[in-house]
């Protein structure tokens, strides 16, 4: 466990910070040659960080990708227990590294792994984990070359949005599953599962006013504690405007953090960081305004729950998964400093 957890947070600085280190905020790695390929949204210029966390910050992802590419499997991949996604997070760490790119050695390995797991329907995955491992997979393809990937882009995108949970799988939008995507097992979409999709939606080109970012919306703010803006009966109980994993009245833990009861009966479930800044970063990708109740109840959240020690409420458990979201929120909102 030691070992993976090491890789683990190697795999999620990288590909956070990794483009905001070394690639200025107008910056495409990759060079369009054809209007049909998608473009990937700009976010908004930071300032650049201090000399000396910046140098140690850049020793690290450098010393991070030498270790990786010592530990590459023969084939291309890095855990293959875990499918494709695993080696394309990794991919997207060596791209967005000035002294990689889709051709060098461990990066074109890599990249022929993963597509031996493209499928008829579009989608990207071994045995399980298919919205997982089809958002990761999508999104390296795209950082590798929008253009000669275009076709898989295209339908790895429309797999994606088969997989949201609508009227193809007989709900109305009335539901709380409605807009969300899942692992499909349990029968009900989560937050994590939802904030990964938009992502790479977002990522690959897709903009904000595709169906997709409009259902999901539905079930992002029915994953919030906000009363004022959530139908959901329970979410006026806490009504702190941070997040749980899940809405479906069904599900048992609708909050990994667990449920809150106050003495006079009310029961209500906990906020906690990684599911906020999920749902923080994808009001963003979904342009929502700032001052929106539900950007400004997430926000205000993070605010009064700001920690870099422990996932709040969390403590421990989901830290590297924590740090991502919050890298990725913080760039896609454009700050670089709160009060």
């Amino acid at each position: 466990m030691r070992k993976m957890s090491l890789v683990m947070l190697m795999l999620f600085v990288v590909a956070a910070v990794g483009f905001t280190l070394f690639l200025p905020a107008s910056a495409d790695p990759v060079a369009t040659t054809k209007a049909a390929a998608p473009s990937k949204p700009v976010p908004p210029a930071l300032p650049a960080l201090d000399k000396v966390p910046a140098a140690k910050a850049k020793d690290s992802l450098t010393r991070a990708l030498a270790y990786l590419t010592k530990t590459q499997g023969k084939d291309g991949e890095w855990f293959p227990q875990a499918g494709p996604g695993v080696t394309a997070m990794i991919i997207r760490g060596f791209l967005g590294h000035p002294d990689y790119n889709a051709r060098s050695p461990v990066v074109a390995k890599a990249l022929a792994y993963v597509l031996k797991f493209v499928k008829p329907d579009g989608g990207i995955y071994g045995k399980g984990h298919k919205n997982y491992n089809t958002a990761i997979c999508v999104m390296a393809l795209f950082d590798a070359d929008k253009v000669k990937y275009l076709r898989q882009i295209k339908d790895a995108q429309r797999y994606l949005k088969q997989l949201q949970w609508d009227e193809g799988e007989g709900i109305e939008d009335s539901d709380a599953r409605y807009g969300g995507a899942g692992y499909g097992k349990q029968r009900r979409p989560d937050m994590s599962n939802t904030m990964l999709m938009l992502e790479a939606l977002h990522e690959t080109g897709v903009p904000a006013s595709d169906p997709a970012f409009k259902k999901a919306l539905k079930f992002i703010s029915r994953s919030q504690n906000l009363g004022e803006t959530n139908d959901q009966e329970w979410a006026a109980v806490v009504n702190d405007g941070g997040f749980i994993y899940t809405p479906w009245k069904k599900d048992k833990e609708k909050s990994k953090a667990g449920a809150i009861v106050y003495p006079d009966g009310r029961k209500g479930w906990r906020s906690y960081g990684t599911m906020t800044y999920a749902g923080f970063k994808s009001y963003v990708y979904a342009k929502l305004a700032k001052d929106d109740k539900r950007v400004a109840g997430a926000f205000n959240w993070i605010r009064s729950n700001y920690d870099l020690n422990n996932n709040p409420n969390m403590g421990k458990q989901g830290l590297y998964y924590y740090y991502y979201v919050f890298a990725k929120g913080f760039r896609a909102y454009g700050v670089s400093k709160i009060k």
